[in-house]
């Protein structure tokens, strides 16, 4: 089961386009993943291969427990700083700004000072990581971490492919700038999200 934009999703790797492994088979590390989609009126399955190509392989999926999220946009009354536009990818490393399960995250700042906060109206630098490893260019997300929440992840370190850590607050403050580093995967295992 996965959390998918606050949806609980039955996900298994698949032999073939659509063909799940059995429950008395060892998924090949490189098998796809998807999860079924249903019909929330009917019950019914609606389509069986959600995701394909979105949530990696097996092998990614069995190691990891971070789950990218996707963007809304809303309305920004309250909030001062919209922040860098999404466009401006020197600046943003790719990341894309907008609400993710109630909070409003973009990258703020100006280079080499830019940084990532997510806030509310009222309190827009809530979630401040200004200070810390800001990641490597084209990894920057927002994700869902059993355990964790919400919260700052993006790939660290040297290299064309490194591994994904994520800022775990307490409260508001930064309780640890590289959690769960090297346990989530690396970045060609997020390629599609990417």
């Amino acid at each position: 089961m996965l959390l998918v934009n606050g949806q609980t999703l039955f996900c298994r790797a698949l032999t073939g386009p659509s063909t799940p492994v059995t429950g008395s088979t060892a998924a090949p590390p490189t098998a796809p993943v998807a999860c079924v989609q249903f019909n929330t009126a009917t019950g019914a399955v609606a389509n069986p291969s959600y995701l394909l190509g979105l949530l990696g392989t097996a092998l990614v999926l069995s190691r990891r427990s971070l789950t990218p999220l996707i963007p809304t946009q809303a309305d920004l009354t309250g909030i001062a700083d919209a922040g860098v536009p999404d466009s401006a990818v020197s600046v943003t490393l790719g990341f894309r700004r907008g609400w993710y399960q109630g909070v409003y995250w973009r990258v703020c700042g100006e280079f080499p000072n830019e940084f990532v906060a997510g806030g509310v109206p009222g309190d827009e630098y809530l979630y401040n990581t200004y200070g810390t490893d800001q990641g490597e260019n084209g990894t920057l997300m927002i994700a869902s971490v059993p355990g964790v929440g919400t919260t700052f992840c993006r790939g660290v370190g040297v290299g064309v492919n490194p591994y994904f850590a994520c800022v775990l607050f307490e409260g508001t403050r930064v309780a640890a700038e590289y959690g769960l580093y090297q346990q989530l995967g690396q970045k060609s295992d997020y390629a599609s999200f990417l």
